[in-house]
């Protein structure tokens, strides 16, 4: 999970240091470094829209809390599409 943050704030230098391991297999890469840094991402935008809501735009904007079982599909076709 801290690689996951790194990959965050030092892309270049983290995937240098995974890169220079032995024997690093390309489904080992993704499941302990990408899927951490996905699923964080998409938590954090799933708290976000639960708590803030989201701008509905037009001639007069407002802001809209989706229900929670809207953010819920949302977030899973997300994962799905990435």
């Amino acid at each position: 999970m801290l690689t996951a943050l790194l990959l965050i704030f030092d892309p270049s230098g983290t995937w240098e240091r995974i890169a220079s391991t032995p024997q690093q297999r390309v489904w080992r890469i993704f499941l302990s470094y990408l899927f951490p840094l996905l699923f964080l991402s998409i938590a954090c935008e799933a708290l976000g829209l639960l708590k803030f809501g989201m701008n509905e735009g037009g001639l007069l904007s407002r802001v809209v809390k989706p229900s929670q079982d809207l953010v819920v599909r949302y977030e899973t076709a997300q994962v799905i599409v990435d």
